[in-house]
């Protein structure tokens, strides 16, 4: 646990938390399974025969989504990835939204109505437009966030992202929760405190205030820890 952290309940005048900030993948749900059997079956379209598993798409969560091919299929020219990119990302989200949506982690459907009591909600992820739709109809959350930003939407880095999301909602007091490396240096670079959540897809680089899970997390910011 880092020294800048404090619970909401003792900040007092040290630091009064207005909004939280979160990532998508990872921090509020997984699709992994849903994305693996739907890349699959793209691949194998494509004459593919490399299939991909659940560790390679953890490997690649919170990626802009042109550096995701990039990793996993170095060996293509680009109009190749291009092509295989297409696909894949078609047939994930076929997959996702007939098998109902990803999973929710525990806790997160409960906890965001919670906090939307009290707080102001946003997400900031990495992922293209029609997957945060995706994210939004499957989960029925929508109405609880404030605003959101996606590399979709912007072609910009998440830390440039969620600074947009900042100043276009005039916030201040701001938080970011996330579950990788890359999430903790994209509120670095717009100037957030991070919280990180350990049943995601990474860790953390710098010591942060952790949370178990999303119920863990929700208690904290009601002060019921």
């Amino acid at each position: 646990m880092n020294g800048y952290c404090f619970k909401t309940l003792t900040l007092g005048a040290f630091w009064v938390i207005e909004n939280l900030i979160f990532d998508l993948d990872g921090t509020l749900w997984d699709s992994t399974g849903a994305c693996v059997r739907g890349w699959n079956v793209a691949l194998t379209e494509l004459g593919i025969s490399r299939k991909v598993t659940d560790k390679d798409l953890h490997s690649i969560m919170g990626m802009p989504h042109e550096a995701i091919y990039q990793k996993l299929f170095p060996e293509m020219t680009e109009s190749q990835r291009e092509e295989v990119a297409r696909r894949t990302y078609a047939e994930e989200l076929l997959t996702i939204q007939s098998d109902g949506g990803g999973r929710l982690f525990p806790g997160v459907s409960e906890g965001i109505e919670k906090l939307s009591g009290r707080y102001r909600l946003f997400v900031v992820s990495n992922c293209l437009q029609d997957y945060m739709d995706t994210f939004f109809d499957s989960s029925g959350l929508k109405s609880y966030f404030s605003d959101w930003e996606c590399y979709g939407n912007t072609g910009n880095s998440k830390a440039e992202n969620i600074k947009s999301v900042c100043q276009r909602n005039q916030l201040k007091e701001s938080v970011y929760i996330g579950d990788t490396a890359g999430d903790q240096q994209a509120a670095m670079g717009a100037d957030l405190k991070y919280f990180h959540v350990n049943y995601g897809f990474g860790e953390p680089v710098y010591d942060c205030w952790r949370f178990d899970d999303f119920v863990e997390l929700t208690k904290f910011f009601l002060d019921e820890g």
